[in-house]
């Protein structure tokens, strides 16, 4: 309780009002890419992603086999209806859009506002969540931060229990990757359904132990 309070007042002071409700911790943001797997994506379904984007995401997903399409934030990019419709004709649905909107890994780009925000209007249009992994947000050493996916998510809807954003936080690169901490940050309705997903995850780990 201690951690998530104190990680509720570190999110305000990035601009994400929200309370331990909104918070959930995990063994880094890698287990937190593969409990959204888990709660997002069926076979067949459509993940969004950057090219080139980080390899532990493409493993986290890909064990739930989804089919991958590239996200284009460009001025004139597909609309979110577009990737809703060639989703659709490939046998799924589009489920989510993945991004590290801050010193991506590997390509080291950083999203601008308007990318971000055409994200969020992407995501709205095709009704699909957007998971923001912030492993490298902190990491900023000269110019002014930009607002996170979330913030901006949370200006436009009014509440983070409103929010489409599912923030993916970590200890990992700034106080030591040893530890395997990090924190989840969305809608208390998706954080009671990553701490489910997380005592079935911790109740199979400690069976397979006896």
């Amino acid at each position: 309780m201690p951690l998530r309070q104190w990680l509720a007042l570190h999110m305000a002071s990035l601009g994400v009002l929200c309370d331990v409700e909104n918070i959930a911790i995990t063994s880094g943001s890698q287990q937190a890419l593969d409990f959204v797997g888990r709660l997002l994506l069926n076979s067949g379904d459509t993940a969004l992603l950057m090219a080139p984007t980080y390899l532990g995401a493409l493993q986290a997903f890909s064990a739930f086999e989804p089919r991958y399409d590239r996200l284009d934030l460009s001025e004139g990019g597909p609309s979110g209806q577009c990737y809703a419709a060639t989703a659709r004709a490939a046998g799924g649905r589009a489920a989510l859009a993945y991004v590290v909107p801050d010193f991506a890994n590997p390509t080291g780009e950083t999203l601008s506002e308007a990318q971000r925000l055409r994200l969020l209007d992407l995501a709205a249009e095709a009704n699909i969540h957007v998971i923001e992994d912030a492993a490298y947000q902190a990491l900023r050493f000269e110019g002014d931060a930009i607002p996170s996916c979330l913030a901006l998510d949370i200006r436009q809807c009014g509440h983070i229990d409103r929010s489409r954003v599912i923030y993916c936080g970590t200890f990992s690169k700034t106080l030591g990757p040893g530890l395997r901490s990090g924190w989840v940050c969305a809608s208390r309705e998706v954080i009671r359904k990553i701490i489910l997903i997380k005592q079935a995850a911790v109740f199979i780990a400690q069976r397979s132990t006896r």
